[in-house]
Order: C-alpha cells, then sequence, then structure tokens
C-alpha cells in the first residue's frame, strides 16, 4: 500500500488517512453518546424501580389488613407467609425483559441505518403508494405566466408571433439596407483615394523613369515570349517521340557456351566451342 503514496488515486494518502481517523473520532463520539443515554435510562429505570418497591413494602407494611387482595400473599409449603410475591414477580419480570424503551430507540436507528446502507428492504418499500408521492411524470405541467391564472388565448399568440416576424423582417431589410449603402459608399472612396494616388504619381514622374518604365516592360515581354517558345517546342518534340517512335536497335546475341568439366576454365579454347567447318 505504500507504492506511490504521493499519486492523488492512491488509496493510502495522507487526506483519506485523516478523514478515516476524523470518522472513526465521530463514530466513536456517537457510540459513547448513545451508551451514555442507554446507561442513564437504565439507571433511572432502575431507580424507580427500587423507589416503587421501597413504596409498596411500606404500603404493604403498615396497612396489612383484609382490605388486602389475597394475590398479594403467598403460602410456602414450609407455612411461610409472603407478602411481597406480586413486587417480586414485577423485579423478575423487568430484569428479564429489560428496559423497552432503550430496546425500541435502538431497534428504530439500527433500522434507519440499515434502509440508509441497503440492507433493509422491504417488498415495494419505495414505491408511490406506500410514500403517498407522484412521479414528475405524474404531476401536471405547470405553466409560469406573467398573471397567474391567466392562460392566453391560442388566436392572441398567432397574432403575436406574426407581429413579431413583421417586425424582425422590417428589422433585417433596413440592417441590410444600411450596410449596402455603406460598402458603397466605401468602395466609391477607395476608388477615389486610388484615383488621386495614381493621378499624383504620373504628375511626378520625371521623362527618364518612364523611358526606364517602358524599357522595363520590353525586357519582361521579351523574356516571357522566349520562356512560351521554349516550352512550345519541347511539347512539339514530345508529340513527335509519340507518334513517330525510332526503332530501337537489337543487339547481336552471343554465341552459347556451355561448359564442362575438362574446359570450363578455358572455353575459347576447347575443340566443342570451335565453329565447325563445312
Amino acid at each position: 500500500m505504500n507504492i506511490l503514496p504521493k499519486k492523488r488515486w492512491h488509496v493510502r494518502t495522507k487526506e483519506n488517512m485523516a478523514r478515516v481517523r476524523r470518522d472513526e473520532a465521530k463514530a466513536a463520539e456517537e457510540q459513547r453518546q448513545i451508551d451514555e443515554r442507554a446507561q442513564k435510562a437504565e439507571h433511572e429505570d432502575r431507580v424507580r424501580r427500587l423507589q416503587k418497591k421501597a413504596a409498596d413494602r411500606e404500603a404493604s407494611m403498615f396497612d396489612i389488613g383484609p382490605s388486602m387482595p389475597s394475590t398479594s400473599t403467598a403460602v410456602d409449603p414450609s407455612g411461610h407467609v409472603n407478602f411481597f410475591t406480586e413486587l417480586e414477580q414485577k423485579e423478575t419480570s423487568n430484569t428479564t425483559q429489560g428496559n423497552k424503551e432503550l430496546k425500541a430507540e435502538k431497534k428504530k436507528e439500527q433500522d434507519e441505518w440499515e434502509q440508509k446502507v441497503g440492507i433493509l428492504t422491504y417488498l415495494g418499500g419505495n414505491t408511490n403508494e406506500l410514500t403517498k408521492q407522484k412521479s414528475w411524470y405524474e404531476r401536471p405541467f405547470e405553466r409560469d405566466f406573467k398573471k397567474k391564472g391567466e392562460e392566453k388565448p391560442e388566436v392572441e399568440v398567432i397574432a403575436e408571433k406574426k407581429r413579431k416576424k413583421e417586425t424582425d423582417g422590417r428589422k433585417e431589410k433596413k440592417r441590410k439596407r444600411h450596410r449596402s449603402r455603406s460598402s458603397d459608399s466605401d468602395d466609391r472612396s477607395r476608388k477615389h483615394k486610388k484615383s488621386k494616388k495614381d493621378k499624383k504619381r504620373r504628375r511626378h514622374r520625371s521623362p527618364s523613369t518612364e523611358s526606364e518604365d517602358e524599357e522595363e516592360k520590353k525586357q519582361r515581354l521579351q523574356r516571357l515570349r522566349e520562356e512560351r517558345l521554349r516550352r512550345e517546342q519541347v511539347e512539339r518534340a514530345r508529340t513527335e517521340a509519340l507518334l513517330n517512335p525510332v526503332p530501337i536497335k537489337k543487339e547481336p546475341e552471343k554465341p552459347k557456351v556451355e561448359p564442362k568439366y575438362s574446359s570450363q576454365f578455358n572455353p575459347q579454347f576447347a575443340r566443342q566451342n570451335q565453329p565447325r567447318r563445312e
């Protein structure tokens, strides 16, 4: 677990360890409070039972007579009379059953925790029949108008949409007309400025500069003409080669020499490779 502890995706980081310690301390504190409440409830119940027992004992000691019920006394086989049979039975039932209120409170807390975690689930426990709630698709659609309870008729809604569309169309036409006018005025102003610049440039030119410009134009035209003629000549030669191909001369085949073991080093001197005389 200590591999790469500085990575954020690692489980055993300082933040996670501190969070676990805080959660454990919080759970311990809650458990301590629950135990204190249980101990206090048990103590109060014990005090109440002792007080009741003492009061009943005192009443039985000073109010002995024929008015006492016959069920409060019991005779042992040895002949001993017990006047506290009912109190002893109550005490034994309390000690065996425990504090019912505390048990009910603990059971309620346990059930709530199990329901939150998902351990304790009842058949149909989260249905709308038991929770008395409606889903979002079962509730009616609520419309939000300026004045609640007043819904505009369909004719007024259609007329309002039509008016809005007409006003939007008029605004769009005005915007386009203004844009076209501004673009035309910009074009005219640019053309006017360009013509002014050309006039000024022609006015300030000297005859020597004009002659130099003419000479430069002629040289450029001559260069372009030569390049065009060169391209035409190359294309003409390519077309001619494609239409009238030149036959390729084949080289004469050399006589095939069949080497053997005895004449493989000097095949030209072998008798078998010599030209035969007719």
